[in-house]
C-alpha cells in the first residue's frame, strides 16, 4: 500500500514538483537558468552550466532535491563536472551531428 501512494506521486512530481523547482532559477531571455529533472517521484535534480573564459571549461553543477507536495528540501548532495573548453564543445558538436543521422534498417 505504501509503494502504491509512493508511486502515485509521480504524476504530481511531473508536473507541480518540477515547477516548484524551476521557481528557484532566475529566467533568462532563453528560459530558465536551470534544468530540472524528475528522477523518480519525489526526487528532482536541477542542473546549472557556467563557462569560465579565463581557464576555458565548463562547469556543470548538479543539485538534488526531496519535493512533497509544494514543499522542498534541498538534499545535502551534489556534483560537480568540470570540462576543458574545446573537448567539451567537440562533444557536444559530434553527439548532435550523431542524433540527427537516420537510423540504418
Amino acid at each position: 500500500m505504501l509503494c502504491a501512494a509512493y508511486l502515485a506521486a509521480g504524476p504530481a512530481t511531473r508536473n507541480q514538483g518540477k515547477r516548484d523547482i524551476e521557481a528557484l532559477f532566475p529566467a533568462t531571455p532563453f528560459g530558465p537558468s536551470g534544468n530540472v529533472e524528475v528522477l523518480a517521484p519525489m526526487v528532482l535534480s536541477s542542473t546549472a552550466s557556467s563557462y569560465d573564459n579565463s581557464s576555458d571549461t565548463f562547469t556543470r553543477n548538479t543539485k538534488y532535491y526531496f519535493w512533497f507536495f509544494g514543499s522542498f528540501v534541498s538534499l545535502p548532495i551534489q556534483s560537480k563536472d568540470v570540462h576543458d573548453g574545446d573537448d567539451y564543445l567537440m562533444t557536444l558538436l559530434v553527439d548532435a551531428m550523431n542524433a540527427n543521422e537516420p537510423s540504418e534498417k
